[in-house]
C-alpha cells in the first residue's frame, strides 16, 4: 500500500531562462497550473484557442515586477506570448483581433477568485 504525502511539491522549471529568473523554483504548484487549465476550459486565456501544451503567462511581467505565482499567471497558446513580450496585459490585451470583452472578464474573474484562495500545504483542491 502506497502513502501519499499531502505536501505539495515545487514545479520544476524547464525553461533556462526561466531558471535563471526564478531560482530554478516556481511557486506555482502544479495542482494550481491545473486548476488554471481548468478555469479556462483548456483555452488560451486571450484568443480561446484549444491548448495542447500551456504556456505560462505572466500578468504583469517580470521586467515590472511581475511573479511566477498562481496569482500572477494564466494559461495561453504559446503563439500569443511573444506578440505580448513584456507589455501589461490590459493595454496590450485591447489591441489584438482576437480581443473579447467577455474573456477579458473571465480572466479578471479567475484573478480575483485566486487570490482569494488560502491554500493550505495539507488540503486538495477539486475542481467540479
Amino acid at each position: 500500500m502506497a502513502i501519499r504525502s499531502k505536501r505539495l511539491q515545487r514545479e520544476r522549471i524547464v525553461d533556462t531562462g526561466q531558471k535563471q529568473r526564478h531560482g530554478g523554483e516556481s511557486k506555482a504548484y502544479r495542482k494550481e497550473w491545473e486548476l488554471a487549465v481548468k478555469y479556462f476550459d483548456g483555452r488560451c486565456c486571450y484568443c480561446g484557442e484549444v491548448m495542447e501544451k500551456p504556456t505560462k503567462d505572466h500578468i504583469k511581467p517580470l521586467s515590472d515586477g511581475g511573479a511566477l505565482t498562481r496569482k500572477m499567471l494564466c494559461p495561453a497558446v504559446e503563439v500569443v506570448i511573444p506578440a505580448k513580450e513584456d507589455k501589461e496585459m490590459l493595454s496590450w490585451y485591447k489591441k489584438p483581433d482576437f480581443f473579447e470583452t467577455y474573456r477579458l472578464k473571465k480572466i479578471e474573474d479567475y484573478l480575483r477568485f485566486v487570490a482569494s484562495l488560502e491554500i493550505e500545504e495539507e488540503c486538495e483542491l477539486v475542481v467540479t
